[in-house]
């Protein structure tokens, strides 16, 4: 490995985990604010949709700008508009001019400007190291959500205790200098164009057009497409449905410790990946991660047991960012680097779009279609009632084994299609140099 393309990825790493720390502040300080003051839950809600929904739309276009433009601008570009978004909220809550909805046109800023930097970085990535380290660096891409996830509710709830909410507001905004002078210092590669690359340069139409048509014109990977659908959809239920399917039987108390043993759970499989590397076949790797991933949904619904639920919970997610970090290392070896910012939004805004469907479905499903089925009295009561039992949660749990047989079916299915087994073979390698991906060029802007 390069040391000092390694070094800048590093340099790079540490300062975003730094603003992502002061994001994981502000988004769980504002939320709970909200709330105390509204008391509504839609309200509560519709913070968290307004952080994702204006990025999920946005991605298309930002695909297009990350292969069009200079990567390392486009970062610092994103940076600085998410610190200026960060830095009105807290000017008007200091004046005291601040209303519920400038923060929801803030948060979506915020998920605008997140989702064209997390493009551009992650398409960085074969500039700076070589292709046997994918795995590894994918790893290392994905460890600071958890650790947010960890640590920032509860710094954030210290942090509320001590300050007003503008100056935790205001930590966030001093976050974002760390990433925005670490881009203004390092070096990025600049990259050769490829055949592939220019083909669909032209109109923004053509440019996501041409996204669309590297994926489709590959049956497996087309099936593979398919098949991240429904795993982000299943995911996208147990998520929605995890503190229903505790609060039926546990405390509340309980229920932030299952949150915690889930974040440990990514965190442990972001920290195997890193040391690991992941499977050398790529593919054998999701298939078998997903099994168990499908395995863990079905045994957490099984039983009113909160060992049980908690071994099922961290299994299950422990094996998420090896599948991810998999099919991300696979996915920077066999596009074109000036093609990715664009195969790369198609495939997002797909897979990230099933997320909101789950959360709006998970609801009525759960609440009109299994717990009937599992009450007393119910249709099911006398015959999977007997093991599962009655009552409470049980039809939720119904749910999670419901859940963990699709993803079963589903894995066990697409790995018998011959293109999306053999996907990995059949693909070629765009990348073929161990030490920089070959058509880079020497020069660093």
């Amino acid at each position: 490995m390069k040391a000092r393309g390694l070094r800048t990825l590093l340099i790079i790493w540490v300062a975003n985990l730094i603003s992502m720390f002061g994001s994981g502040l502000t988004g769980f300080a504002m939320g709970v604010w909200v709330y105390q003051r509204s008391g509504s839950v839609t309200q509560f809600a519709f913070t968290v949709l307004s952080g994702i929904v204006p990025g999920l739309l946005i991605t298309p276009v930002a695909g297009f700008l990350v292969d069009r433009w200079n990567r390392r601008l486009v970062m610092i570009l994103s940076d600085v508009g998410a610190a200026l978004s960060v830095l009105s909220i807290a000017l008007l809550l200091l004046l005291g001019r601040f209303q519920v909805r400038y923060f929801y046109i803030a948060l979506a800023a915020g998920g605008v400007f997140g989702v064209i930097r997390q493009l551009a970085f992650s398409t960085t990535l074969p500039m700076l190291v070589p292709k046997q380290h994918f795995g590894r660096i994918s790893g290392l891409m994905q460890v600071g959500y958890p650790a947010v996830r960890i640590i920032c509710p509860s710094a954030a709830g210290m942090l509320l205790a001590l300050l007003p909410i503008y100056s935790v507001i205001l930590i966030d905004f001093f976050t974002f200098i760390a990433p925005i002078m670490t881009m203004l210092l390092v070096r990025i590669p600049t990259l050769e164009k490829s055949v592939e690359g220019q083909a669909g340069r032209g109109s923004f139409w053509e440019g996501v057009s041409a996204g669309w048509a590297f994926i489709t014109k590959r049956r497996g990977v087309l099936v593979l497409l398919l098949f991240f659908i429904i795993i982000n959809f299943t995911m996208g239920l147990a998520h929605a449905l995890y503190q229903p399917l505790l609060l039926s039987f546990a405390s509340v108390k309980m229920v932030g410790l299952m949150s915690t043993i889930s974040g440990c759970g990514l965190l442990t499989g972001s920290l195997l990946m890193i040391l690991w590397g992941g499977p050398k076949r790529r593919m054998r790797g999701i298939f078998s991660f997903a099994l168990l991933y499908g395995l863990g949904l079905m045994t957490a619904g099984m039983k009113e047991s909160v060992p049980l639920i908690g071994a099922a919970f961290f299994v299950t997610v422990c094996g998420v960012p090896i599948i991810s970090g998999s099919m991300q290392a696979m996915w920077l070896r066999k596009t074109p680097p000036d093609l990715q910012g664009r195969v790369f939004s198609v495939w997002t805004m797909i897979l990230r779009a099933s997320l909101p469907l789950a959360y709006v479905a998970a609801g009525p499903l759960a609440d009109r279609v299994f717990k009937p089925l599992l009450t007393e009295g119910g249709l099911l009561s006398g015959s999977i009632g007997a093991f599962l039992g009655v009552g409470p949660g049980r039809g939720i749990g119904l749910f999670y084994i419901t859940i963990g047989i699709v993803v079963v079916l589903a894995t066990t299915l697409s790995y018998l299609h011959p293109r999306f087994r053999l996907l990995e073979d059949e693909m070629p390698d765009v990348i073929t140099d161990e030490a920089a991906p070959a058509n880079i060029e020497r020069s660093y802007a």
